[in-house]
């Protein structure tokens, strides 16, 4: 499955790419919502899932969208590697078994199957809420606690889990199927 991992206004945070589209833009109204990137448009680009493969789309946008550089002109196909960048937002496509964290999954995946490890209700929510990047304000909000209680929970839980970030945590989500 492939992912989106956007960084923005200093933070990353990770979209699976599940079902046919994904728009982007400055709106809250959108998929991947960029309320705080001015460079946006509010309804700037929109991902498709089509015949196997995912085309990205300007949508009129005022600053344009990139690919790995070059503005898009036309529906252009989107990899694993490629990066596309909206307004100040860079979006990275991978996937959930690339890079960093893929060997750590496969030793948790082990000892969570031989009963070593236990994943809560708690940890599945959070590990949920990270694979459709959730901000820590999202989190909070969402489980009903304080921004700072939600950071310290991710911290915690990607020291638990093996995992150097929340990129790692929203891989492991697509991977146990908490997403």
């Amino acid at each position: 499955m492939e992912l989106l991992e956007l960084v923005s206004d200093g933070r990353t945070r990770t979209v699976a790419m599940t079902g046919a589209r994904i728009t982007i833009g400055r709106g809250m109204q959108n998929d991947v919502a960029l309320p705080e990137d001015v460079g946006v448009s509010r309804e700037h680009a929109v991902l498709s899932h089509q015949q196997g493969a995912w085309l990205i789309t300007d949508s009129d946008s005022t600053n344009g969208t990139f690919v790995n550089g070059v503005r898009v002109k036309a529906p252009t196909a989107v990899r694993p590697g490629d990066r596309i960048t909206v307004g100040a937002s860079e979006l990275k496509v991978t996937t959930d078994a690339s890079t960093t964290a893929l060997h750590r999954f496969r030793d948790l995946d082990a000892a969570i199957n031989a009963g070593d490890m236990r994943v809560s209700v708690a940890d599945r929510r959070l590990l949920e809420l990270l694979s459709k990047g959730a901000t820590d304000e999202e989190i909070s909000a969402a489980l009903r606690i304080t921004p700072a209680k939600a950071e310290a929970a991710v911290i915690d839980l990607e020291a638990r889990m093996g995992a150097t970030n929340r990129v790692d945590l929203a891989r492991l989500a697509v991977r146990l199927g908490v997403n």
